[in-house]
């Protein structure tokens, strides 16, 4: 075999090489999604999960994902937000693309870390404002229902997590909620503008 080489043309772009930064109106486009979705299906709070490989729900509404550490975006129905972050991340409150408070909790930071072992978890989910009248979502990242009618009790969450909100709050009204950010047909995250669409053609490329 005859292996033979030449110069060609370099691949025609398609796109500017820029990046496109969302706008605060497609922001507070998404948030009116999930805020609509939750009161479709009458959950009063929603509590997103994310970590380093896991944060594109947390991310959808605060525009930043929390490297290296854990991390919560609280809000409520009526579109209070609060997060609770690790040492590294806590200072990316002030950043987030929806406004909200933040809550300093070191659980979720790295180990060896300075932490306050005289205080849980379940201590630090008592300082957060979480509407708890109704029924308490936990959004992951991973999909284990497509049916909006199984807000079911399985979670991909640290086990600490779930068990310091269920301490907190009560199992008997907390549910997975992810399919109101990933169902393939109702979730927040299906749908894209051209804004979207174009932030992601250029990360992509």
């Amino acid at each position: 075999m005859t292996i033979q080489f030449k110069q060609t043309l370099a691949p025609t772009k398609d796109n500017s090489g820029k990046p496109i930064i969302l706008s605060d109106a497609t922001f507070a486009q998404r948030n009116e999604k999930v805020l609509q979705l939750m009161r479709e299906y009458d959950f009063s709070s929603l509590m997103i999960y994310a970590d380093k490989e896991h944060g594109s729900n947390f991310e959808y509404l605060t525009g930043f994902i929390p490297r290296f550490e854990e991390a919560i975006q609280v809000i409520n129905q009526d579109g209070t937000s609060t997060l609770i972050l690790g040492n590294e991340n806590y200072n990316k409150t002030s950043m987030a693309r929806t406004q909200s408070e933040g809550i300093l909790c070191p659980f979720f930071s790295l180990p060896n870390q300075p932490m306050d072992f005289t205080k849980t978890f379940a201590d630090y989910l008592k300082d957060v404002k979480v509407d708890a009248s109704k029924r308490i979502g936990l959004v992951d990242w991973k999909l284990l229902s497509n049916d909006m009618d199984n807000f079911h009790n399985h979670h991909s969450i640290p086990a600490f997590i779930v068990d310091g909100i269920h301490e907190v709050f009560g199992s008997d009204k907390v549910v997975n909620a992810t399919q109101l950010y990933m169902h393939p047909k109702e979730g927040a995250r299906v749908t894209n503008n051209a804004e979207e669409i174009a932030r992601y053609e250029y990360g992509a490329s």
